[in-house]
C-alpha cells in the first residue's frame, strides 16, 4: 500500500523533498498529478464561493433594499475586495469567468432569498446581469429598481 493512501501529509511532504532534490524518478507521479489537478479545481471553487455573496448582496441592493444602506455598501465593497485580490492571484481564471459568473449567480439567488424569505425569486432575472468589469469595479453599485 502507498503512503499516500494512508499517510497523505508524510506522502506530501516525501513528494516535496524528492522535488527539492530532484529525484524526479521516485515521484509518485499519478497521485501528483490527482493532488495538482485537485488544486486547480479548488482555485476555482474557491473564487466561485467568494462570488456568490458579492453577487447575492448585488441582488439585494437592486431588488430587494428598500432605501440607501450603508451597511449593504461596505459589505459590498469588502466582498468586491475579497474576490479582485482572489482573482488577481489567479488571473488565468478570467478565463472560465463566465461559467462561474453562471454558477456563483445561481447560488446566490438562494442566498439572498435565505435573508429576505418574503421576496419573490421570479423578480430576479434568470440570467446575471452583471458582466466580470462591473463586479469588479470598486465605483459601481446596483441601483434600487423603482
Amino acid at each position: 500500500m502507498n503512503i499516500y493512501d494512508t499517510d497523505f501529509y508524510a506522502w506530501a511532504k516525501q513528494q516535496t523533498l524528492l522535488l527539492k532534490n530532484k529525484h524526479f524518478s521516485e515521484l509518485d507521479l499519478d497521485n501528483l498529478i490527482d493532488e495538482v489537478e485537485a488544486l486547480a479545481r479548488n482555485e476555482k471553487k474557491e473564487l466561485k464561493e467568494r462570488l456568490i455573496p458579492l453577487l447575492a448582496s448585488f441582488l439585494i441592493k437592486q431588488f430587494i433594499a428598500t432605501k440607501e444602506d450603508r451597511n449593504l455598501r461596505l459589505t459590498i465593497d469588502y466582498q468586491r475586495l475579497e474576490f479582485a485580490d482572489f482573482l488577481a492571484e489567479s488571473p488565468s481564471l478570467e478565463n472560465e469567468i463566465n461559467d462561474i459568473i453562471r454558477t456563483a449567480y445561481k447560488l446566490a439567488i438562494y442566498q439572498a432569498l435565505q435573508q429576505y424569505l418574503e421576496f419573490d425569486e421570479k423578480k430576479f432575472p434568470k440570467i446575471c446581469p452583471w458582466d466580470l468589469p462591473q463586479i469588479l469595479d470598486e465605483n459601481y453599485y446596483p441601483n434600487a429598481e423603482k
